[in-house]
């Protein structure tokens, strides 16, 4: 998809600023106003308050009279170009390097005349009547009918010499413009909306542009973000820590905890997204709730996040609600309710946070005396505010997988070849696809995940976990409302789409023509051996000898011993064998960091 530039011009009090915004945030773009003085004020040399006191006004050169030295960013007066052509080229330069970097909006500044010579440029002059321009003006600046009249006047004045004087045309007549409209007719909203539609019949763009809020940025975010960038997506990468894998590759980010609901929301208010993609457990799932009134699309939706970051709300309704086999479960807040519990289940049984990822809190307890270990384990480890703990029934299972499910804004659930992994720790170690089931185990999985999926309601994709006990039961374990670590097999060319591709497809609401199997594929963890805040030394060159390999580095900035910071890839024909690929990746794997990706933690 190429760039895209809008060039807005407006009358005073038209709305052109807002409407400019707007379409910005409609496409995806960086909106430059008032942010071109500052970008010109660098280019030059001056302050920006020097630029700031002669924007749009034909003569700079006059007004340098009246202007004293302080108004130089630095000293050195003799370097820099005072003559008015000379600050003029100044601020074309900015506006030229703002359009290299990416789409933009531009608002005023003859920005049409300056990318003249650019592709995929649309130019747009906003108007309204001059009653409502007058009211606009006095709620703004507080002033009377009167005093707001001669402030139009008088600055349209100064606007349409600077315009006329540096481009050769006419300011506000349509032959200068692709799309002339008053705003008084349709309103702000309704007339940004109309030039959006006549922008995209113009360029035909099919695809609109968003802007997408990733909460947790990890290496599956960072997937994710890829994909929408290809796309021409518009990304803010949020985490707790500075420079996480998405944010390496994202537009903007942001460092805060999402487990603080007012640093939460100053940042959905500072960025105004039009998508939000959860990607961790540890987030103020209220506040979705909040933000989806308001507008905005929680992918897959505010429900279906609020319930599966809490293994009671999505225990309880597949058990519960649903009826669907899971394995034997309670809830415990005290270490009485524990043990109670751990008597009433037997053993072994496994032992799990209320709120946690990639296995962190998680044990298996075989007796007695391993129970206040594995409660402590839990409770510290446990994300959010609730402390408790989940105990459930160890089934004694043949395998786990994992059915990537594909839900769509207006078409039939999906769902990917079966995925088969191993888990160590709680957390994957490898996985393959595809996990061959007999035929009415396979349908028994999707009715299960499709069952699931409906009642929480939202797109896009999901990782519904497995087991496949030894009788050849299919039982429900877990949901996570997003890519999953196992589908990161996907990414070694076993599907047409990987699950982050159908992921984005989902959350755009894009078509999905289907999902096929194209090759057979494994994924073995990359694991760090030591405690580091330096770049590891990966050894990649042993793995990609090899053919069919490939090789994700993660950019995690912090390795911790045991974790996983990449993951190879490898793949083969659809007849070969799987078990012999399985081995390949596993071998390969150890290769990169030293590192066995069975590893203790």
């Amino acid at each position: 998809m190429e760039k895209i530039i809008i060039n807005v011009g407006r009358q005073i009090g038209s709305g052109g600023h807002i409407i400019a915004e707007r379409l910005a945030k409609d496409f995806g773009c960086k909106c430059y106003d008032r942010e071109l003085l500052n970008l010109a004020a660098k280019e030059s040399g001056f302050s920006e308050k020097f630029f700031e006191q002669n924007d749009e006004q034909k003569g700079f050169f006059k007004s340098l009279f009246h202007t004293h030295l302080p108004f130089l960013s630095d000293n050195n007066f003799y370097h820099n170009d005072f003559s008015q052509e000379g600050l003029y080229k100044f601020q074309s330069d900015a506006i030229r390097k703002a359009a290299d970097q990416g789409n933009c909006v531009f608002v005023g500044r003859t920005a049409d005349y300056v990318l003249r010579d650019y592709k995929n440029v649309i130019n747009i002059f906003i108007t309204a009547n001059l009653d409502d321009r007058i009211k606009a003006v006095c709620t703004r600046k507080n002033i009377d009918r009167a005093t707001a009249r001669k402030f139009i006047e008088s600055h349209e004045e100064q606007r349409a010499s600077y315009y006329d004087y540096y481009t050769g045309k006419k300011w506000g007549h349509s032959e200068s413009y692709d799309l002339c409209i008053n705003s008084s007719h349709l309103g702000i909203e309704e007339t940004e909306k109309f030039i959006a539609e006549f922008i995209r019949k113009k360029f035909n763009y099919n695809i609109i542009m968003k802007k997408i809020m990733l909460l947790g940025s990890g290496e599956l975010g960072k997937e994710f973000t890829i994909a929408a960038k290809r796309a021409g997506q518009y990304v803010i990468a949020c985490d707790k820590y500075d420079n996480a894998p998405a944010m390496q590759v994202a537009d903007e980010r942001e460092v805060f905890s999402m487990l603080d609901g007012d640093a939460l929301t100053a940042v959905v208010e500072k960025h105004h997204p039009d998508i939000i993609v959860p990607e961790i457990e540890a987030i103020r799932t209220e506040r979705l709730f909040d933000f989806e009134k308001e507008g905005i699309q929680i992918v897959p939706s505010a429900r279906a996040v609020n319930y599966t970051m809490n293994r009671r709300a999505i225990r309880d309704l597949a058990a519960k609600e649903l009826g669907l086999r899971t394995a034997k479960y309670f809830y415990a807040k005290t270490f009485e309710e524990f043990k109670n519990a751990a008597d009433e289940i037997g053993f072994p049984c496994v032992v799990k946070p209320l709120m946690s990822s990639s296995g962190h809190g998680q044990s298996y307890v075989h007796n007695d005396d391993e129970l206040k270990e594995a409660y402590k384990e839990a409770m510290e480890e446990g994300r959010g505010d609730v402390k408790e703990v989940i105990i459930e029934e160890f089934i004694d299972f043949d395998s786990e997988f994992t059915l990537l499910t594909v839900t769509q804004k207006d078409g039939p659930t999906l769902f990917c070849p079966p995925i088969g992994h191993v888990q160590k720790g709680g957390d994957y170690r490898e996985s393959w696809q595809p996990f061959h089931l007999p035929e009415e185990a396979l349908k028994k999985a999707e009715h299960i995940a499709g069952e699931v999926t409906k009642a929480l309601t939202g797109a896009g994709l999901w990782g519904v976990e497995f087991f496949l006990s030894k009788q050849g039961e299919v039982i429900f374990s877990e949901l996570s409302p997003r890519p999953h670590d196992t589908g990161m097999v996907t990414l070694g060319h076993t599907t047409n789409l990987s699950e982050f591709e159908l992921h984005f497809r989902a959350v755009m609401g894009l078509p999905i023509a289907g999902i096929h199997l194209e090759h057979i594929g494994c994924s073995a963890v990359i694991l760090s051996p030591e405690e580091s805040t330096e770049p590891l030394n990966y050894n990649m060159l042993d793995a990609l000898k090899e053919d069919h390999t490939r090789i994700r580095i993660f950019g995690k900035p912090e390795a911790h011993v045991g974790r996983r910071m990449g993951v190879v890839l490898c793949y083969g024909e659809k007849g070969d064998d799987l078990n012999l690929l399985r081995d390949k990746a596993k071998r390969l794997a150890k290769t990169v960091l030293g590192t066995d990706p069975y590893m203790k933690k």
